[in-house]
């Protein structure tokens, strides 16, 4: 889950939405609880321009829905979720399926997380991405930047097919940040979709719960990342493997004026660059403790970013010629 992006920064397009609250209604003030006999909230719901109002227990995984459930589909309040991944190694100590997990782990949780005027639908799980800065090390599986590109817009385009016009790609994995903007991109400007893209570890983290520095500097299987696979999936960690696993890249001698993993000035880098075994940070000061605290956290945020796409109007949408 390293947060630097291996497509250039100039590659990447903006996203439609970054968090746009600001231009619908805000969940957090104006949530409408629909009770089954109250009318008066019912017609409130259908002043909204809702043609079939959400009921608790809508979410879905796709994969489990026949053919005639598309027929019901409310283009306004319904949000397909793209789950991408990776499948490279995470050091000694952490499954090669680690940002998989954690990408499985929050689709969970917003699934089982019904809210009023919101329906998701979560979309078979990607499960290998862009690693080529993880190659060198065995097991690492996958795809080019363009193959992923082709793979995930002819997603978009199958789901918007069916009926689909909101769709939130949720990235695990710090390689790909670039291709999940250019894949939004490509599909509002061909296919008229709202398009959101989220990577987990730009959601931020609590106050206190991990240290600034390893913050900064556990950007792979650190601290933080075997924490959430301590909460998620503790079976699946060796943490007799753990270590701390020390940034030893020149980069951070700080005799650089601008030279940084990321920023400005991002190097690119390959796994074996930050350290010889493939993490960086205080593995073995990992907890599950703190890891369910930062998922539980993840969740909320991007059930945050799902009722803001809810409220989105696609009218707004406005294509070319």
């Amino acid at each position: 889950m390293e947060e630097t992006d291996t497509l250039a920064q100039a590659t990447a397009t903006p996203n439609i939405v970054q968090h746009i609250g600001s231009v619908c209604c805000s969940t957090k003030t104006s949530v409408i609880r629909l009770d089954p006999i109250d009318e008066s909230q019912k017609n409130r719901l259908m002043a909204l321009g809702g043609k079939h109002i959400p009921k608790r227990g809508d979410n879905a995984y796709w994969g489990d829905l026949t053919t005639n459930s598309f027929a019901s589909i409310n283009p306004d309040s319904t949000v397909a979720i793209l789950p991408v991944a990776a499948l490279e190694q995470h050091g000694p100590h952490l499954p090669l399926d680690t940002d998989a997990e954690i990408c499985q782990g929050l689709i969970q949780r917003i699934v089982e997380n019904n809210r009023d005027r919101l329906r998701v639908i979560a979309l078979p799980l990607i499960q290998i991405g862009e690693s080529s800065e993880h190659q060198d090390f065995p097991g690492t599986l996958g795809f080019t930047a363009e193959q992923l590109i082709s793979l995930w817009t002819t997603l978009g385009k199958q789901a918007c097919k069916a009926g689909i016009r909101k769709l939130l790609i949720l990235n695990t994995h710090g390689g790909q940040p670039g291709i999940v903007d250019i894949v939004a991109q490509r599909l509002r400007a061909e296919n008229g979709m709202l398009v959101v893209g989220v990577s987990s570890f730009r959601l931020g983290i609590p106050d206190g719960l991990f240290d600034r520095q390893e913050i900064e500097c556990g950007i792979h299987a650190g601290e933080i990342e075997t924490s959430m696979m301590l909460y998620l999936k503790p079976d699946k960690v060796q943490m007799n493997q753990a270590r701390h696993f020390k940034l030893t890249s020149p980069v951070t001698q700080k005799k650089y004026k601008h030279l940084a993993l990321n920023g400005m000035a991002g190097i690119a880098w390959q796994a074996q660059d930050l350290n010889p075994q493939g993490a960086v940070g205080k593995a073995s000061k990992a907890d599950p403790e703190r890891g369910g605290i930062l998922v539980r956290y993840m969740v909320d945020k991007i059930l945050e970013v799902l009722d803001d796409m809810a409220c989105f109007p696609l009218e707004s949408i406005i294509n070319g010629s």
